[in-house]
C-alpha cells in the first residue's frame, strides 16, 4: 500500500490519502495473498479481541439476527457464529465471498453493498460496521447510516468503528498538515479514509437517528506511532521496546488515557 499523506478538513475531521478503498477490487487485492483457510481457523473457537469482547459481551443478544456490513474476510462472522450468535455477513467483493464459501460453506456471508443493504426493514437487532464508512464521502456515509437504521428493529443497536482523530494526533495535524475542504478530499482519486474525533462521529451518527451509548478505544501502539515521531523512531529501532509496548497495549492501558492517542474509536449506539 502507498505511503499515507494527510490533510486537515476541520477540527473534527482528518483525511488520509493513499489510494481509493471504496471499490471491491481494492480489498480483494489487499487480501489475495492471505491463506484464508489458516486465517479463519484462528476464529473457530470464537476468538475475539479484547475490545470486541467488552463490546459484544455487554450488548449483543442471542435471540435476534445480527448483520455485519463490510465483513471482509469473515473472521468476525465466524467468531460470533462459534459463540452462538445468529449473524450474517455482507461483503461487496464477489470473488472474496466466493473464496470464503469454498473454505467455510456454512458461514452465512452474502454479496451486497452497505449503501443498499439487501435486508427487509426492521429485520435485525444489531448491525456491525467496523472500518467501513470512513472510506466514503459524507453524503455516502449518511446514506449508509440511514440504510442501517432502516434494517434495524426499533431500539436496535449499531456497533461502529472508525479511525480516531485523537487529541494528540490533532495537535500534530494542526502543525504539520495542510487544510483542505471535506468535499474536495473525498473526490480525490487518492482519497483513502477519514479520521473522526469523538465529537465528529457523534454528530455524524446523531444526524442519522442514532444515540451513542458507549465508546471504547483501541490501537494504542499504532496511534502512538502516528502521533509521536520519537515513539515511532524508538519503536523501529528496538525489539525489546516493541515487545513491552504491545504487552501494555493489550493489557493495562486504561481507557481514559488511551482516548488521547488510540488509533480506533468504537461506538455502541441505539436507533431512536
Amino acid at each position: 500500500m502507498e505511503k499515507a499523506n494527510y490533510c486537515l478538513c476541520s477540527e473534527e475531521l482528518l483525511a488520509e490519502f493513499r489510494e481509493r478503498a471504496d471499490k471491491p477490487d481494492f480489498w480483494l487485492s489487499l487480501w489475495e495473498k492471505t491463506n484464508l483457510e489458516k486465517f479463519l481457523h484462528k476464529y473457530t473457537k470464537g476468538k475475539l479481541g479484547v475490545v470486541h469482547k467488552k463490546i459484544f459481551c455487554k450488548y449483543l443478544a442471542y435471540d435476534s439476527y445480527i448483520i455485519e456490513g463490510g465483513c471482509g474476510r469473515g473472521q468476525l462472522v465466524y467468531a460470533l457464529k462459534e459463540l452462538g450468535y445468529k449473524i450474517i455477513g455482507v461483503e461487496f467483493s464477489f470473488n472474496l465471498v466466493k473464496r470464503i464459501r469454498e473454505i467455510e460453506n456454512d458461514l452465512k456471508i452474502i454479496v451486497g453493498d452497505v449503501r443498499t443493504i439487501p435486508f427487509k426493514e426492521s429485520s435485525c437487532g444489531a448491525f456491525i460496521s467496523f472500518g467501513v464508512i470512513e472510506h466514503y464521502s459524507s453524503i455516502e456515509q449518511k446514506d449508509i447510516l440511514l440504510e442501517i437504521k432502516k434494517v434495524l428493529k426499533p431500539q436496535g443497536l449499531l456497533f461502529l468503528s472508525v479511525p480516531h482523530f485523537s487529541p494528540l494526533f490533532k495537535r500534530l495535524a494542526k502543525k504539520s498538515f495542510k487544510i483542505i475542504p471535506e468535499k474536495e478530499a473525498s473526490s480525490s482519486e487518492r482519497f483513502y479514509q477519514y479520521y473522526y474525533s469523538k465529537k465528529g462521529i457523534i454528530n455524524r451518527i446523531e444526524e442519522c437517528g442514532f444515540t451513542p451509548l458507549h465508546f471504547y478505544y483501541d490501537g494504542g501502539v499504532y496511534g502512538a506511532k502516528r502521533s509521536f515521531p520519537l515513539f515511532q523512531k524508538i519503536y523501529n529501532s528496538s525489539k525489546f521496546f516493541r515487545f513491552i509496548v504491545h504487552i501494555l497495549d493489550r493489557t493495562i492501558i486504561p481507557q481514559p488515557f488511551l482516548s488521547y492517542f488510540a488509533h480506533m474509536i468504537f461506538i455502541v449506539a441505539k436507533s431512536v
